[in-house]
């Protein structure tokens, strides 16, 4: 029972970590795209 509730806190994180890291990535890639637009 121990096991299994760190590995859903384990899944938990590990997927918090790759959102936040996806939605950091799309914002900068928006960033950038109004960069280039404004610059154009």
């Amino acid at each position: 029972m121990i096991l299994f509730v760190v590995s859903i806190a384990l899944a938990f994180s590990i997927g918090l970590i790759v959102g936040v890291v996806l939605i950091a990535l799309l914002s900068a890639g928006k960033y950038d795209d109004m960069q280039n637009n404004r610059i154009e």
